[in-house]
C-alpha cells in the first residue's frame, strides 16, 4: 500500500517566492561594487544584491569561478584558507540556505 500523498499536492518548498521576487537594485549602486564583492554579500545573506550583481555584471554560471582570498573561522582559534572556495561553499558554510537555493 502506497503512502498518501494527497496532501503533498500544490505544496511549495519553503523560500520558493523569495527565489523570484527580487528587490529591484538601483545602478548607481550596482555600479559601486566590483563582481568580486558578491562574495561579501553571500556572507551577509543579501541574496538581492548577489542577484543584483550577477545581472548586472552578466556572470550568470560563471559567477561560480568567483575567488576571494579570505578565511572561515572553523572555532575561535581554528581557521581554515578559503582561497579556492567557490560562492556556493561560502553560502554553504554560512548557512545562507536561500543563496545555496538561489545558487543550485
Amino acid at each position: 500500500m502506497s503512502p498518501d500523498r494527497s496532501g503533498a499536492k500544490g505544496m511549495q518548498s519553503p523560500g520558493k517566492n523569495a527565489l523570484t521576487n527580487f528587490k529591484e537594485i538601483p545602478e548607481a549602486e550596482l555600479k559601486k561594487h566590483k563582481a568580486s564583492d558578491i562574495i561579501g554579500f553571500i556572507k551577509s545573506g543579501n541574496l538581492n544584491m548577489v542577484h543584483g550583481l550577477i545581472t548586472y555584471y552578466k556572470l550568470g554560471q560563471s559567477v561560480l569561478l568567483l575567488r576571494r582570498d579570505d578565511e572561515f573561522h572553523m572555532t575561535k582559534t581554528e581557521k581554515v584558507s578559503m582561497a579556492d572556495w567557490n560562492p556556493l561553499l561560502v553560502a554553504i558554510a554560512n548557512k545562507k540556505l536561500d543563496i545555496v537555493r538561489y545558487f543550485l
